[in-house]
């Protein structure tokens, strides 16, 4: 029981994702990074497309560059304490890689954008 008070009370003290906190800058810096010329222009222009496909990555980029990560032997995943949806990083092929993704989006080139950014409600 000790143990779970102790988990609960860590994970109340997260950091919580808002990318309505995140400057208009950043998130524009973070959509060209990750995504190639044009579709980021696309993505950049539609407030829905930034919310669709600019809010997931830049979730999983700002968990990834603040070390709210763990490798589970296969794959980074979220610490506990993050709610998280796997299903927002389908590939192509059907399965879920989160370091496929990481890479895949340049993430890595994201860090210095998102890391420190910890938004609290």
């Amino acid at each position: 029981m000790k143990e779970m008070i102790e988990r609960n009370k860590k994970s109340k003290s997260l950091p919580v994702f808002d990318i309505e906190k995140i400057p208009a800058e950043i998130i524009k810096q973070c959509i060209e990074i990750m995504y190639a010329p044009e579709s980021a222009k696309g993505i950049l222009a539609e407030p829905e497309d930034i919310d669709t496909f600019g809010k997931p990555m830049i979730y999983l980029g700002w968990l990834y560059a603040n070390n709210f990560m763990v490798s589970d032997g296969v794959m980074p995943v979220p610490i506990e304490g993050f709610s998280f949806d796997f299903d927002d990083y389908e590939l192509e092929d059907g399965g879920i890689n989160l370091q496929e993704t990481i890479e895949s989006y340049n993430l890595e080139e994201t860090v210095p954008l998102l890391k420190g950014l910890l938004i609290n409600d």
